[in-house]
């Protein structure tokens, strides 16, 4: 026969498994459900918040009505066919696209960034496959060395 905890024994077990804080170095534990402790729960929030203000807004980088105007239209222009960035040989992305993606990121260069020819249209999921591979991972990590 074996024996079945007490309910006073159940109440006291934990909700939740704890585990470390997400934050490098960080010896505390995380709230339940969380990843991050007490102490920095609002880093992540502040730290993109930081980055957003350093970067600026779409429009003050470009991406304004002007932008959107010609995105239309270059997209309309190829049926929102997607490019299909990193398929397989042969493959065809089949998702509409909704992105036109610059093929050789612009970095402020205004020629460049106008430059039909470094466009392509994208799905988002394209897009952000291309720009997690040049980016790093969203992480703002070196790219290796791509055969784009």
């Amino acid at each position: 026969m074996t024996s079945q905890p007490s309910p006073a024994a159940c109440a006291a077990a934990p909700a939740a498994i704890l585990r470390p804080c997400a934050r490098p170095g960080c010896s505390a534990y995380a709230a339940a459900g969380g990843r991050w402790c007490a102490a920095h729960t609002a880093a992540p929030q502040a730290v993109r918040a930081a980055a957003d203000r350093r970067r600026g807004s779409a429009a003050s980088r470009g991406y304004d009505h002007r932008w959107q105007r010609a995105r239309l239209a270059y997209l309309a222009a190829r049926s929102y066919r997607c490019a299909g960035y990193a398929l397989a040989p042969g493959a065809a992305c089949l998702t509409p696209a909704s992105v036109v993606d610059h093929i050789v990121p612009h970095r402020g260069d205004s020629a460049l960034f106008w430059a039909e020819t470094n466009w392509q249209p994208l799905c988002k999921r394209c897009h952000d496959r291309k720009t997690a591979t040049e980016d790093g991972g969203f992480r703002g990590a070196p790219a290796a060395a791509h055969d784009f």
